[in-house]
């Protein structure tokens, strides 16, 4: 008879299978989907103020078509 070794018990954490997690129903919209921080309305007023205000302030020569095709390479 062979001893049950610690490493026979253990899976490799690709095999796991993972639990579905309950979530909070406040969490979701009308529709059931998640509700993210980039849905909300601060995270939009702020990502627009940012471009139009805060980044031609702070950096010289900003033009947003640049950024756009830094972002593409």
């Amino acid at each position: 008879m062979r001893a049950a070794s610690v490493y026979e018990e253990m899976q490799h954490p690709n095999e796991e299978v993972e639990e579905e997690e309950e979530v909070d129903p406040g969490l979701l919209n009308k529709d059931g989907e998640r509700i993210g921080w980039t849905n909300s309305w601060f995270y939009n007023w702020f990502s627009k103020f940012d471009e139009q205000t805060l980044r031609p302030m702070f950096i010289r020569n900003f033009s947003p078509e640049q950024i756009i095709l830094a972002d593409e390479y």
